[in-house]
């Protein structure tokens, strides 16, 4: 969030010509790898939904720096088995502020959707805002420290660019770190045994609006009146 700020502060500086900056919203299908207490899928049951602001500069033609301040319904959720029973959900709800790189794919063969795609690589970090867990219908209270409370992911997207202000956007992002504190979180899923256990598993669409010039357009100039006096 301090980064995200600065950078703000550094931009507001600078002409609008340099910068744009939008707003995201669109969902999420989520799971946290090791809590599938059946077969130790991720199968990813739980659905969320993410919102955000974001602030983005040109480094030259295709590529260009991205900050993000996100917030987002993420963890994991499991249905009832045949006899409707054996169902959780786990919800965590994450402030995340992200750094990414976007580049833009130009096809010269394609006259008019030349550079309609773009693809993204970054790293947020995320701080937990507050969880929800409830087992056969009932709302529990985990044990302290069962929770981390911050996160940090590695993500990469690709997004298609109906105009140079509305997008389509898909994010694959898998935490570095884990959600679950892993001596607790092991006794109570029996499968929670591999090196990503424990960690946010997210698959993200969102639309993302952008507002500003991003410096590139050449303004339009008024011909010069001719000087020859016709002699």
């Amino acid at each position: 969030m301090l980064l995200f700020t600065l950078f703000l502060a550094v931009v507001t500086t600078t002409t609008a010509q340099h910068f744009r900056a939008g707003f995201t919203a669109g969902i999420a299908q989520t799971d946290v790898d090791g809590t599938d207490n059946r077969d130790n899928d991720n199968d990813f049951h739980k659905s969320g939904f993410t919102f955000g602001a974001f602030v983005n500069r040109k480094l030259g033609t295709y590529n260009e720096l991205q900050l993000e301040l996100n917030y987002i319904h993420a963890g994991s959720m499991q249905p009832p088995d045949s006899t409707n029973n054996n169902y959780f959900k786990l919800e965590l709800n994450y402030v995340n502020a992200s750094f990414l790189l976007k580049h833009y794919f130009h096809f010269p063969f394609f006259k008019q959707n030349g550079d309609k795609f773009d693809a993204e690589l970054g790293l947020w970090v995320g701080q937990l805002v507050n969880y929800d867990y409830n087992v056969n219908g009932t709302d529990l209270t985990l044990p302290t420290g069962f929770l981390n409370s911050a996160e940090v992911s590695a993500f990469v997207g690709l997004t298609y660019n109906f105009t140079p202000h509305i997008a389509l956007s898909y994010r694959y992002s898998n935490s570095l770190t884990s959600a679950l504190n892993h001596s607790q979180a092991s006794l109570a899923y029996p499968y929670y045994g591999s090196f990503n256990a424990g960690h946010n598993l997210e698959n993200i669409i969102t639309l993302r609006f952008t507002f500003g010039s991003d410096g590139n357009s050449m303004p339009e100039t008024t011909p010069t009146p001719s000087t020859d006096s016709g002699q």
